[in-house]
């Protein structure tokens, strides 16, 4: 029943739940929870649901490429989604991630109108998908290798089915191909590498569905029902809902600079990853460049659109990201393709480096995951451009994922610059989920209660099977709940940088020397041990106490009772003094 509290229960980074995932080159596998993508699970939501008309449930993107759990997962998210978002009323939010709008460019890469090649030689292109676009020719006819090289170059899904290891050979069985099988599928079936492409193109409608792909997903039809941002509305606070979360404030578009892209040339196999590398570009150009601000400006900084929704810039900013997937998917409907998919492409896929800063709400984020927050912004000192919109957005929380934090626990915490903000960093997939560390039958969340007395919430909040314990209890120092009068911590600052985060006198120590391939070890939460006094310090309140004792004796001698002056005349007295 419900409390007359509204409550918004948070999730992300399904990644279809991998069963075991590599602790390091020469430290073998290790087991992880795939409760995430138990059906079990989504039975458990649909309860909560039904008993409290109060709650809502938000997932923060990323499905895909990482287990064999995919299948059932989206099935149990699509059912949420179909039962509970009705009438005009959304109790389900499922927010699109990297890793999900990326799967959208099979739809082109696999229809082979025209032969699809990579950036030709001599041009300039960015170092990371250099080995990409190199090997991408020789991947065209054999359309297996060519999907496993995509999944392997630019989405990560690295594990090989049998091995459990990395391997970017074109007769690999990889997770990110097969996952779209149906769990239901015989072991012999799940191996056949052929039926995982037809599974795969008929969910995204390359292909049309058949007698035996009768059971394949409809992930077109999914994905209509998802968003690439959400701004929840509670009744003591507003929470932005995004895979990446909006670092960078350049991230909240308008209109205008989603049209400064647009090109009216159509795209085809040939010019298609050249305009994506020029959007690519676009999106980082103020940041990693230093470069001209006279594009954007021109289009990002309309002031008449600025003024009109001065105080709604995120709201609006929101409807401008979700009106872009919408286009997109119409078009895909059509088979037709122009400038907005690219540019969604573009928002999904990351830059070189540092794409935290990147200007998009799929890909910045307030954390640069295992090594704590972000540096400062060279486009935004202080963060003061950031605070303001949230501020006059009437933001409360951030709520995002996308970036691993190393942790079994979100992340629930603050920034000195963007005051009155509550960030949750959830993201606790690629290995942070070990059965060690939370057991086999947990899924972590975070929630934020928005209560009848006007006060708010914030909280790491554990679901687990059938009530059983779960040893992520074991971290309940780092659960809340934070509110106004018990905020969240505030990062700290340790040799100049900003890298401590304390919960009840436990820190956490983030690894921002960590080095790959163990670029995702486990971090420290360590009890504080008291700084030692200084000795100068014991000195001065020694004299301290010294000076005290001297005047309480002088207190006291003027209140000497009567026996003792009378004492003082005998002999006895006199002699216990002498001696």
């Amino acid at each position: 029943m419900s409390d007359g509290n509204v409550k918004l229960l948070m999730f992300s980074d399904i990644e279809g739940c991998q069963k075991w995932n590599l602790a390091g080159p020469k430290k073998g596998t290790f087991e992880q929870s795939g409760f995430l993508c138990d059906p079990a699970f989504y039975t458990e939501m649909k309860k909560r649901l039904v008993d409290d008309e109060n709650l809502s449930i938000a997932f923060l993107g990323d499905y895909f490429d990482q287990g064999m759990g995919v299948y059932d997962s989206i099935n149990g998210l699509n059912k949420l989604l179909t039962e509970f978002n009705k009438n005009g009323k959304e109790r389900v939010f499922v927010i699109l991630g990297n890793r999900d709008v990326n799967k959208l460019r099979f739809c082109f890469e696999l229809a082979k109108k025209d032969t699809v090649v990579g950036i030709p030689d001599g041009q300039n292109r960015w170092k990371l998908w250099g080995n990409f676009h190199d090997h991408l020719g020789e991947k065209k006819d054999n359309e297996v290798a060519l999907v496993n090289h995509i999944l392997f170059e630019s989405m990560g899904a690295k594990i090989d089915m049998e091995t459990f290891h990395t391997n970017g050979k074109p007769e690999a069985k990889l997770v990110g191909l097969h996952s779209f099988l149906p769990s239901s599928l015989s072991e012999e079936q799940k191996q056949d590498s052929q039926l995982a492409l037809k599974y795969l193109k008929v969910a995204l409608g390359i292909e049309p569905r058949g007698d035996d792909t009768q059971d394949a997903l409809d992930l077109l039809d999914f994905f209509s029902k998802c968003k690439l941002a959400h701004l929840f509305d509670g009744p003591g606070g507003k929470v932005l809902l995004a895979h990446g979360g909006g670092f960078d404030s350049d991230a909240f578009f308008d209109q205008p600079y989603v049209y400064s892209f647009e090109k009216t040339e159509a795209v085809t196999g040939k010019n298609y990853h050249i305009m994506l590398e020029e959007f690519r570009r676009k999106l980082s150009l103020t940041v990693q460049s230093g470069g001209d601000r006279e594009a954007a400006q021109r289009y990002g900084d309309d002031q008449s659109k600025r003024n009109k929704y001065l105080r709604k810039q995120v709201p609006y900013s929101v409807d401008v990201y979700n009106t872009l997937l919408r286009d997109v998917l119409k078009e895909i409907r059509l088979v037709q393709f122009t400038w907005k998919f690219v540019l969604l492409q573009a928002l999904g896929l990351k830059p070189d480096d540092e794409d935290a800063r990147y200007k998009s709400l799929i890909q910045s984020c307030s954390q640069e995951g295992c090594n704590g927050p972000n540096k400062e912004l060279s486009s935004d000192k202080g963060g003061t451009k950031l605070a303001k919109i949230l501020k006059d957005s009437g933001i409360t929380h951030v709520s995002y994922g996308h970036k691993p934090v190393c942790f079994p626990i979100p992340l629930i915490y603050q920034r000195s610059t963007i005051k009155g903000v509550t960030f949750i960093s959830n993201d606790t997939s690629n290995g942070n989920r070990k059965t060690k560390n939370i057991g086999d039958n947990t899924v972590v969340g975070t929630s934020i209660t928005f209560k009848s007395d006007n006060s708010v919430e914030t909280q790491v909040e554990l679901v687990t099977l059938d009530g059983k314990d779960s040893p992520a209890s074991d971290y309940s120092d780092m659960f809340g709940p934070f509110s106004l009068e018990i905020p969240p911590p505030e990062y700290l600052e340790e040799d100049g940088k900003e890298t401590t985060l304390t919960y009840k006198g436990r820190k956490i120590s983030f690894n921002n020397l960590l080095k790959p391939p163990a670029s995702f070890g486990e971090l420290r939460f360590d009890a504080i041990t008291p700084p030692p006094v200084p000795e100068a310090q014991a000195v001065v309140g020694g004299r301290r106490r010294s000076r005290n004792r001297k005047r309480n004796t002088k207190r006291v001698s003027r209140y000497i009772s009567k026996r003792t002056r009378r004492n003082k005349k005998t002999m006895r007295g006199r002699k216990t003094r002498k001696y």
